[in-house]
């Protein structure tokens, strides 16, 4: 092998390494917090996401509910529980930008944990904040847990 063709040969790593590293860039937090593409049919009701789950269905998956507030538009509902707890459910928010891409049954949501309390972002529509809803219930489990009750709760 001459001179030329070995540095060509010795050259192919370092380019494939180069170029695998390059194509990771620009993945940084705001690329994490863009809406997925490609949903299922599911669609927020026109009175907004609090109609979605009644007072009943959230006090069984969660506790008591002490006090609840929902706004006349139905795109913000709040419930203070009787625990040190509150659930608010929002509809396009957007609160946990900047979060780590999630699926919840086979929808793509973010989650976004800090200070000890987890948002979950669910994009049923792409781009769309009026088909976007969140979920902030102090903790990631219990936030996803109740994301996904909604989701069940939505028609195809």
């Amino acid at each position: 092998m001459d001179r030329r063709t070995w540095a060509r040969v010795a050259a192919l790593p370092v380019a494939l390494a180069l170029a695998a590293t390059l194509a990771g860039c620009g993945g940084g937090e705001s690329a994490k917090a863009d809406p997925p593409a490609d949903q299922p049919g599911k669609r927020l009701p026109d009175k907004g996401v609090c109609d979605v789950l009644t007072s009943a269905e959230l006090e069984k998956a969660t506790e008591k509910i002490a006090d609840e507030y929902r706004s006349n538009d139905g795109r913000q509902c709040y419930f203070y529980l009787e625990s040190p707890h509150s659930v608010a459910i929002d509809q396009g928010v957007d609160k946990a930008r900047g979060g780590s891409p999630i699926d919840i049954d086979g929808m793509r949501a973010i989650q976004l944990e800090k200070k000890g309390q987890c948002d979950v972002d669910v994009w049923l529509v792409p781009d769309d904040l009026d088909q976007q809803f969140t979920v902030d219930a102090g903790t990631c489990d219990r936030s996803l847990a109740l994301a996904h009750l909604i989701l069940t709760k939505l028609p195809e």
